[in-house]
């Protein structure tokens, strides 16, 4: 049987073996986990970027249907006009149709300057997804090497119980007399 130093040494041992192990695949499942974030927040990202030019090419439809509609609503009242015998070139009937065009440019621009806010909202959530994406991997290392401290740690640590059992890990050299063996001494 082995003698009780031998053995907590030996516990010792694989102790800090597990615990470097530990330490080591700890930082390696927090990196994964931080590399999938950043993946995520990545796609948010592209995703929040195609809203933008959706957004705006929405707003620039929108606007230039706006301008055809204003132009439909100005051809009728110059037909109207023109129907009841009235001069569309001077006068009420000439400010009405500049009224009209101003409206319809008016809410056309409104249309865009919307889109472009969200657009502009869009493009903002994007940054800071791709901001996050960055802090996420940064995270990951951070962890990582943490991981790679905490398993030198536990190394030490190790080492450091191992060399407590008997006075040290190492064999010492006495000057204490070897006793010998003679044929008389034996069983």
């Amino acid at each position: 049987m082995a003698d009780p130093f031998t053995l907590m040494a030996v516990a010792s041992v694989a102790s800090a073996g597990f615990g470097v192990l530990g330490a080591v695949r700890q930082g390696q499942i927090a990196e994964q986990q931080a590399q999938s974030q950043a993946g995520i927040a990545k796609y948010n990202a592209a995703v929040a970027r195609n809203n933008a030019i959706a957004a705006r090419q929405a707003a620039e439809a929108a606007a230039k249907d706006k301008r055809l509609e204003t132009s439909r609503r100005i051809s009728t009242i110059r037909a109207t006009f023109a129907a009841g015998g009235v001069v569309t070139t001077e006068g009420s009937p000439l400010l009405v149709q500049s009224e009209q065009a101003a409206e319809g440019a008016l809410e056309a621009a409104r249309i865009l300057h919307r889109g472009n806010l969200q657009a502009q909202g869009y493009e903002s959530q994007s940054l800071l997804d791709e901001t996050q994406s960055q802090a996420y991997l940064q995270q990951g290392k951070s962890a990582k090497t943490a991981s790679y401290l905490d398993a030198a740690g536990s190394a030490i640590g190790g080492v450091s119980a191992l060399s407590s059992f008997g006075g040290g890990a190492t064999t010492s050299t006495t000057n204490a007399p070897v006793p010998r063996l003679r044929p008389n001494n034996l069983v």
